[in-house]
């Protein structure tokens, strides 16, 4: 059974280790798009410029698709699968604090 979790587990993140370098493009353009700077994002302030910022990251990692939350094999997150907000920029700024509290630090870095 454990083996079945694992494996269901690795199936789900498994890209975000594959793709690290997609990763980093993306929130590379999504930072230079936002007008956001690393030292910005730091210290994570509820800014609307980094808001948008999580929004254009997670579009572009399918987190978020045609503005509706998607986080499967992520069983610990199903919280977050609840959100709701009519501002695209604000449901990401909102995903991100529930995937922040309900996420394993070591999946949760693949997010940040």
């Amino acid at each position: 059974m454990n083996a079945l979790v694992a494996l269901v587990l690795l199936l789900a993140i498994g890209p975000l280790f594959v793709y690290s370098d997609a990763i980093q493009k993306s929130l590379e353009e999504c930072a230079k798009k936002n007008h956001v700077t690393p030292d910005v994002l730091k210290i994570n302030p509820p800014d609307y410029k980094v808001k948008c910022y999580y929004y254009c990251h997670f579009v572009n990692e399918k987190v978020i698709v045609n503005d509706k939350i998607e986080l499967p094999g992520l069983d610990s997150a199903k919280p977050c699968l609840n959100i709701k907000d009519d501002n695209k920029c604000e449901l990401a700024f909102k995903l991100r604090t529930c995937l922040r509290t309900h996420l394993p630090e070591h999946i949760w870095q693949k997010f940040a």
